[in-house]
C-alpha cells in the first residue's frame, strides 16, 4: 500500500503511530471512509504535516465502550 512510518531515528510514542500518507492519496477521504464505513477514527496531520500523515491512536482495553465518553 505504500505506507511508512516517518521519523527514522526518533523515539516512538507508545500511544500513537504516525503513518505517512502515500503520494496521490487524499488523506481526508481515507479518514472519512474509515469513520463512516468502519467506525474507525484517525487523526490528520497538524501544521507542516497536514495532509501528509495520519495519527493513529493505540487505545487497547482502555477504550472499551463502557469506559469511553
Amino acid at each position: 500500500m505504500g505506507l511508512e512510518i516517518p521519523g527514522e531515528g526518533t523515539v516512538p510514542a507508545a500511544q500513537m503511530n504516525a503513518v505517512r500518507c502515500p503520494e496521490g492519496v487524499n488523506e481526508a477521504e481515507v479518514s472519512k471512509t474509515l469513520l463512516n464505513e468502519f467506525s474507525i477514527e484517525i487523526g490528520a496531520g497538524l501544521g507542516p504535516l497536514a495532509g501528509k500523515i495520519w495519527r493513529i491512536g493505540i487505545m487497547s482495553d482502555s477504550m472499551a465502550p463502557v469506559t469511553s465518553c
